[in-house]
């Protein structure tokens, strides 16, 4: 009998299905242009929330990147005409050096160049480039992926022919 009661009262405290949102994300990073038509820099790309989707949150913490919206973070480096591929290696130069990616920037836009950097903190860059070149290509698939559920979405799922 006290079973039954506990499980009506846990029954009871859980909130109707209608009161249950699933997560999304907040509607005002997925515009890519803001009410004057000027560009968001802020908006969430395909790009931006693959990459944000290739490392961890601990790398996105030990690197200086926002663990709550870290595509909110690349699509502003984006947004400044970095490259993807010199975006990728600024993060894997951070995290394999210890250093913020906000440091490592800032000394790439005094004309520093991203070998340079990876001398200064002691990170073999051939190797840095290499492994820069095969993440891209799967940020590239995963970004053809997003853009494409992404275009879809407003769409209705298909009807079976039955009508209810």
């Amino acid at each position: 009998m006290a079973r039954v009661l506990i499980l009506f009262i846990i029954i009871s405290w859980t909130p109707p299905a209608s009161a249950q949102q699933a997560p999304s994300a907040d509607p005002a990073l997925l515009k890519l242009h803001d009410k004057a038509g000027e560009e968001n820099p802020a908006a969430a790309t395909p790009t931006s929330l693959a990459l944000s989707l290739a490392f961890s949150s601990a790398t996105w913490l030990s690197v200086g990147i926002s663990t709550q919206a870290p595509h909110v973070d690349i699509a502003q480096l984006l947004h400044r005409k970095l490259y993807r591929l010199e975006l990728i290696e600024l993060i894997l130069l951070a995290e394999r050096s210890g250093k913020t990616v906000a440091y490592l920037d800032s000394r790439h836009k005094k004309k520093v160049t991203l070998r340079a950097l990876a001398e200064e903190v002691k990170v073999d860059f051939n190797r840095l480039y290499d492994d820069a070149v095969s993440m891209l290509r799967s940020i590239e698939s995963r970004a053809e992926e997003l853009s494409r559920v992404r275009a879809g979405s407003s769409s209705s799922y298909p009807s079976s022919g039955k009508t209810r």
